[in-house]
């Protein structure tokens, strides 16, 4: 009753359309974590059965490698908390800055050793806990800026829709809005975010 009874106050959101989109989301990410499995249990027992033969044995093992690397990388990226419901005011925002160290290839050498770059950047991390009801739930953002951090900390009422990763005002605001799926800010004229191309509003 009380899902029922939040979508109809939000009725300036596309509700069907942001439902819908999550779960082909989340239909994908399961559909991916099970093809990866079926693959690394052939490719197991690949290895198993056919180790004689070296094209076999070459093929499972690649099999094995490959499908836990794409596996682990759809497991990282999966937050447990963008499946869940939540609405209400902000009780508290914790914000961290972290320096996160990259490396990339700064040429390519044939004759020689290629050389890296090491870069470091500041990392805005935020967490955003909503007070729903009688219990408090928290959702962690990495790598936001400055006006996602202003965003929450003028707090008010949010909602979080399930399979959308960012919290958001139930009130659009005057100049921009809030994409709970990418976090894009978008003008207040636009019904589709610009970033990543779903409607959000009516």
């Amino acid at each position: 009753m009380r899902e029922k009874t939040t979508l109809e106050e939000n009725v300036h959101f596309d509700l069907e359309g942001i439902q819908n989109n999550s779960k082909k989301r989340f239909a994908k990410i399961i559909f991916q974590i099970c093809l990866y499995d079926v693959i690394f249990i052939l490719s197991v027992l690949d290895l198993i059965f056919f180790s004689e033969h070296l094209a076999l044995f070459i093929l499972g093992a690649l099999g094995v490698c490959v499908s836990a690397v794409l596996e682990s990388r759809v497991i990282k990226h999966l937050v447990f908390s963008d499946y869940s419901r939540a609405r209400g005011k902000v009780e508290y925002v914790q914000k961290e800055i972290k320096v996160v160290h990259t490396a990339k290839v700064g040429g390519i050498n044939p004759f020689g050793v290629r050389k890296y770059d090491n870069n470091r950047k500041s990392e805005i991390r935020l967490g955003v806990f909503i007070k729903d009801g009688d219990k408090v739930r928290g959702y962690f953002l990495n790598d936001v800026n400055e006006a996602h951090a202003d965003y929450y900390d003028s707090k008010g009422e949010m909602i979080h829709f399930w399979g959308t990763r960012f919290p958001v005002k139930t009130e659009i605001g005057k100049e921009k809005w809030l994409c709970p799926i990418c976090g894009h800010f978008n003008q207040n004229e636009e019904k589709i975010c610009t970033e990543c191309k779903n409607k959000i509003i009516k």
